[in-house]
C-alpha cells in the first residue's frame, strides 16, 4: 500500500469514527418546533408533546427521549414511534418519563437519574429539553449524575482519544521510510 493511500485510508477512518461519536444535536439546524406541557419533573411524569415541522407532512413522526453525551442525564434513549401527523405536519402525543433508558447506538442504557434530557425528532429537525428531578421522597446528595460510572462528558473524549491513537498507529505502521545508503552499506553481503 502506498504512503498516500495509507494516509487517505487513515484519515477517512478517523473522520468516520468521529462522525459516529458526535452528539446528535451538534450541527443540526432546527426547522420545526416541539412544545412540552412540562419542562421538568420526576420519573413517571406524563408530558404532552406537541409539534410541527418535525417530519415530512402527512407521515408519522418519530421522537426519542435521550440523555447523556452533552447532557447530565443517563446515557441512553427511549423511542416514541409512529406518532400520527396531519398534512400540515402537526402532531401531539403523551409520554411517561421512564425509569430506564435503552442503549443509544449501542452505548449506555440504565436507570434514569436526575439531570438533563432532550426530546429529539428523527430526522433531528426538532429538539426540546426536559429536566428529570429527583423524587421528593429521596434525599439529594448534590453529587453530579454519573453515566456508567464516569461523568458523561468524558465518554466521548475517551472514545475520541482512542480513535486518534489508533489512527496514529495505523499511519505509523503504513509509513516506512526508504532505507538510506548508510543502512545498505552496513548490511552483510549475501553468500551466493
Amino acid at each position: 500500500m502506498t504512503r498516500a493511500l495509507s494516509a487517505a485510508v487513515g484519515i477517512t477512518l478517523l473522520a468516520l469514527f468521529a462522525t459516529l461519536f458526535t452528539a446528535p444535536s451538534e450541527g443540526v439546524a432546527q426547522t420545526g418546533s416541539i412544545t412540552l406541557s412540562a419542562d421538568s419533573g420526576p420519573v413517571g411524569t406524563v408530558v404532552t408533546i406537541s409539534g410541527t415541522g418535525c417530519a415530512n407532512a402527512g407521515q408519522a413522526t418519530t421522537l426519542s427521549f435521550q440523555g447523556g453525551f452533552d447532557l447530565s442525564g443517563t446515557l441512553g434513549a427511549a423511542g416514541i414511534a409512529n406518532i400520527p401527523t396531519d398534512v400540515s405536519g402537526t402532531f401531539a402525543t403523551t409520554f411517561n418519563i421512564p425509569s430506564e433508558l435503552g442503549s443509544y447506538q449501542g452505548l449506555g442504557g440504565g436507570p434514569v437519574v436526575a439531570g438533563g434530557y432532550r426530546f429529539v425528532s428523527h430526522p433531528p429537525l426538532c429538539i426540546a429539553y426536559f429536566t428529570v428531578t429527583a423524587p421528593e421522597s429521596l434525599p439529594q446528595t448534590g453529587d453530579e449524575p454519573k453515566v456508567s460510572g464516569v461523568n458523561g462528558m468524558w465518554v466521548p473524549l475517551a472514545i475520541g482519544l482512542t480513535i486518534v491513537l489508533f489512527g496514529v498507529i495505523v499511519l505509523r505502521l503504513a509509513y516506512r521510510p526508504p532505507a538510506s545508503d548508510e543502512t545498505r552499506s552496513n548490511e552483510r553481503p549475501r553468500k551466493g
